[in-house]
């Protein structure tokens, strides 16, 4: 089933292509969308368009209950705004993060200028959006905006360094918020990584240096699980490590690497392909190792369950990596890890205390965005990856069985134009109330998917 690409002008319109198989869909007067037979997947899918002029690097994130805030920069201006939903709801009008602008980054690829922007939404409903000021004319270092659970955001200063870019936020269920960002190193050493902490409607606390003194590190991941353990992971330009930094009882360890052997880093960008995530009291790093020249290599994940870290583990059989690791937990810690190989999309799961299962097809070509819900259901986001759409979500039930996937948008639009993306985010409730929002030509969409 094809859905066709959102109108240019109307939000919670939504059309149907057909195809040779039929459309099969259901559209309702209020824009939802309703899978057909098939095996399709049997969620109705809620789409609206949420904001028109803004860059790449936009951020969703959903806490436990179903709430979720979905940040972005402005494309002209630069500022940086939010929109809230309440569970159940709808999204809130747009409102602007500050009155100092933001930062945007040129990635080094064709036509891809993406936002300096991170988001952290924690499982209690707490949110944080934090960014780098533009300056001059204003003043220089790291913003932050916070919210407390059903309040309103609080913009403030998190730093005054110039150098300062590239945040990354993480909440406990209890409202605590950690933030690391880099931070230009001594000459030859690149940057190094920073951290702060903060307790909920509590100001920051120092700031520390979490990595050596010559990192030369990529963008920071931050994660903390439900119990208040973490962990902060880069990867080093220098011999192309992983590293990490654990988060126990308020306090963080010296810096360790992971990985024994070099990662692969994106071309054209200093950012690593691992990915950070935490569950209730673990957290797991992934990465795509390089072992030729040519960067071929495995996917590999190492477990921290407090100061402790797990040897690293194979969790691909194929060296033939393609685009970035995905990894995403929940709070029994049940992990799932996503990729793309040259045959299609994968995913591995692991559940506490056991090994990675075996490598599974994921129903597009990957990788993919994941998230899981408490059942350890999951939604994956794809972009490019779905025949002919840029845009698909997919459910995969909790027993391990994948739905066929939903296309959200096609690659063209009602003018027959072809349709531009890159990037996609997808979050879960607990109960498995999914949410997917991606970026086109033409705007900002989500799309909500109730519990399927």
């Amino acid at each position: 089933m094809l859905i066709k690409g959102i109108h240019r002008l109307v939000p919670f319109i939504v059309t149907c292509a057909a195809v040779s198989v039929g459309c099969g869909a259901d559209k309702s007067a209020d824009g939802t969308i309703t899978s057909g037979g098939g095996g399709k997947m049997a969620s109705p899918a809620r789409i609206s368009t949420l904001a028109r002029d803004l860059l790449e690097g936009h951020r969703l994130g959903v806490d436990a209950q179903g709430g979720a805030v979905i940040a972005w920069m402005n494309g002209a201006s630069q500022a940086i705004f939010v929109r809230t939903r309440r569970p159940g709801g709808r999204f809130s009008r747009a409102l602007r993060l500050g009155s100092q602008v933001g930062r945007a980054v040129d990635t080094g690829q064709p036509d891809d200028i993406r936002a300096d922007l991170a988001l952290a939404v924690g499982p209690g409903g707490d949110a944080a959006v934090a960014w780098p000021r533009n300056a001059p004319p204003g003043v220089p270092g790291l913003a932050i905006a916070r919210r407390r659970p059903a309040g309103a955001f609080d913009a403030a200063e998190l730093s005054r360094d110039a150098s300062d870019h590239f945040p990354a936020v993480a909440f406990d269920r209890r409202g605590r918020l950690v933030v690391a960002w880099l931070r230009a190193a001594h000459r030859g050493c690149g940057s190094v990584v920073m951290a702060s902490v903060a307790q909920r409607a509590r100001p920051f606390g120092a700031a520390r240096r979490v990595s050596g003194p010559c990192a030369k590190a990529t963008a920071p991941r931050v994660a903390l699980g439900r119990d208040g353990s973490g962990a902060v992971a880069w990867q080093s330009l220098g011999n192309r490590r992983v590293y990490v930094a654990t988060f126990v009882r308020g306090a963080f360890s010296r810096p360790r690497a992971v990985s024994r052997s070099p990662a692969v880093t994106l071309s054209g960008f200093a950012t690593s392909t691992l990915a950070l995530t935490a569950g209730g009291g673990s957290s797991v790093v992934a990465w795509r190792e390089k072992v030729t020249a040519s960067g071929r290599g495995r996917v590999m994940a190492a477990t921290m369950t407090g100061d402790q870290i797990e040897p690293e583990t194979a969790v691909s059989v194929s060296d033939q990596i393609a685009g970035p690791v995905h990894v995403a937990m929940n709070a029994s810690d049940t992990t799932i890890v996503t990729w793309g190989e040259r045959a299609g999309g994968r995913s591995a799961t692991r559940r506490a205390g056991h090994t990675y299962g075996d490598p599974a097809a994921l129903p597009c070509r990957g990788p993919a965005e994941i998230a899981l819900d408490a059942r350890g259901g999951a939604l994956a986001g794809f972009w490019w990856a779905c025949d002919a759409g840029i845009y698909a979500a997919a459910r995969r039930l909790a027993d391990g069985r994948w739905q066929a996937p939903l296309v959200l948008e096609t690659d063209e639009d009602e003018d027959g134009l072809i349709r531009f993306g890159k990037s996609v985010s997808v979050g879960l409730s607990d109960a498995g109330e999914g949410l997917i929002e991606w970026k086109d030509d033409h705007g900002l969409h989500v799309a909500i998917l109730p519990p399927g």
